[in-house]
């Protein structure tokens, strides 16, 4: 058994990644409620801790019982570095402290492996959480990787970073051929259909699309279905809109499970909570095709 723990794990996208590498989920950690419901749901034998990471208890309960596991998750909220965040100075905008925190917190556990997934922003910081885990002995890769090259439909700009102990080597997955939205929604069985969008939502779509206009904090477009999906996240997901699949001509928006399986999400995996919380996990996700990929690439040496 290959142990992994999740820090800032949501609904569990990394997870079902790496249990489809062929790991065990032993702990899970979220201060989201619903999004952790979700996890636990999916993962019914792991180890669900709500709370937040800088707390003294879960630091302690996590060194105390997930020390030297193979691999630790740990993949903080996002938001400080996206390009939808407004912060003038984004260097101290005050999340961006969680991955430091997060990566002391892990260095102190002595995992055989370490991975990080962020907006590809976050490229920014990559050699000051280098340099935590080299000097914690670790040897560390990191890129920027789309999710449209392993398996997802979607184009997803990635930050990637993996850190390996002398146990486990690392080979990079190869890019596989891109799956668009219609090939992907037609993989049995079939999602249902999000709502149709009214007259005046439409217009609107059309309009910025029409003369190139990006809102600030969301995308307007209809899908080209014949291409991966833009970037999913949580501002782009409302049930009216904006991005909308056209199907002869009438216009629709996402469904939680078109959602679902445009994020990667096998069709066997259960979201919990309100449409919103659907919704915001979702958003949130690592897509689990292209967490599976990396996993794959983690080869653990024996020295037997």
């Amino acid at each position: 058994m290959k142990s992994v723990v999740d820090l800032f794990c949501g609904s569990g996208g990394t997870s079902c990644g790496f249990r489809a590498a062929g790991f065990t989920p032993v702990c899970a950690v979220d201060m989201d409620e619903a999004a952790l419901e979700t996890y636990k749901t999916n993962f019914p034998q792991t180890d669900c801790v709500r709370g937040d990471i800088k707390s003294t208890y879960i630091k302690n309960h996590l060194i105390e019982n997930y020390s030297h596991v193979d691999c630790v998750i740990m993949c903080p909220p996002c938001q400080a570095f996206s390009k939808r965040n407004l912060t003038e100075d984004k260097e101290f905008d005050a999340k961006n402290e969680l991955p430091f925190i997060a990566a002391r917190l892990v260095a102190k556990m002595k995992p055989k492996s370490i991975f990080m997934e962020e907006v590809a922003q976050c490229e920014t910081i990559a050699p000051k959480i280098s340099k935590i885990f080299e000097k914690a002995g670790y040897e560390v890769q990191y890129t920027i990787l789309y999710a449209s090259d392993y398996e997802v439909p979607q184009r997803r700009k990635r930050f990637i970073l993996i850190a390996t102990s002398d146990e486990v080597e690392f080979t990079p997955p190869t890019p596989k051929p891109e799956i668009s939205v219609k090939k992907a929604l037609k993989i049995r069985p079939y999602p249902k259909y999000g709502p149709q969008v009214s007259e005046k939502v439409l217009q609107k779509i059309l309009y910025l699309q029409k003369h190139g206009i990006r809102l600030i904090g969301g995308n307007c477009a209809v899908m080209d279905v014949s291409k991966p999906a833009p970037t999913i996240h949580t501002q782009s997901l409302s049930s009216s809109g904006p991005y909308t699949i056209k199907r002869g001509d009438k216009y629709y928006s996402l469904s939680t499970e078109e959602v679902a399986r445009l994020q990667s999400y096998p069709s066997s995996f259960k979201f919990v909570g309100t449409d919103t919380a659907i919704r915001r996990q979702l958003g949130n996700s690592v897509p689990p095709m292209l967490a599976k990929h990396i996993a794959k690439g983690l080869r653990f040496v024996s020295f037997s």
